[in-house]
């Protein structure tokens, strides 16, 4: 006899199901921020000196009118020996009511407390000013001491220039 056919062959198996992947963990929650602080309260400013006191620490006004009174002495300092003309620069007589003027052989000391007394704001404490007439300073001489005449040493005064008739 003849032989048969071959038979079909089987169908192949169906592949397992795919797994399913773990779940996604939750992330923490977040931490809270502190509660804000509240801010200061605004100071009150302080009162104004009545000394007019130098915003560094440094003299009152009043110190610095005694300074400027010592350093107008000191700057009416001269010496007749020299060779040159002298008392020959002018200063204001005080502080703080300025106006009437003396001559001195050396303004530096006195301007430098003058500065001081500006920078200080110190001008701004003189309530009134007495009305005062001044002296023209005429011309500065140097002139020694009526108890001393032959000395070298001498103070800045002002001649006052009279005209003289012709």
């Amino acid at each position: 006899g003849t032989t048969g056919t071959a038979g079909a062959g089987g169908t192949g198996g169906k592949g397992g199901a795919t797994g399913a992947g773990g779940t996604t963990g939750t992330a923490g929650a977040g931490g809270k921020g502190g509660a804000t602080g509240a801010g200061g309260t605004t100071g009150t400013a302080g009162k104004t000196g009545t000394d007019g006191g130098a915003p560094d620490g440094g003299e009152t006004c009043a110190e610095l009118k005694t300074e400027y009174a010592a350093a107008v002495a000191e700057g009416k300092m001269c010496n007749l020996a020299l060779d040159r003309l002298t008392c020959q620069l002018q200063v204001n007589s005080t502080l703080g009511c300025p106006g009437c003027k003396v001559w001195v052989d050396d303004d530096k000391p006195a301007k430098a407390i003058q500065q001081k007394w500006d920078q200080a704001g110190c001008q701004s404490t003189i309530k009134l000013c007495p009305a005062i007439l001044c002296v023209t300073p005429g011309k500065g001489v140097c002139k020694a001491p009526a108890s001393d005449p032959t000395s070298t040493q001498g103070t800045c005064t002002s001649v006052v220039l009279t005209p003289v008739p012709l």
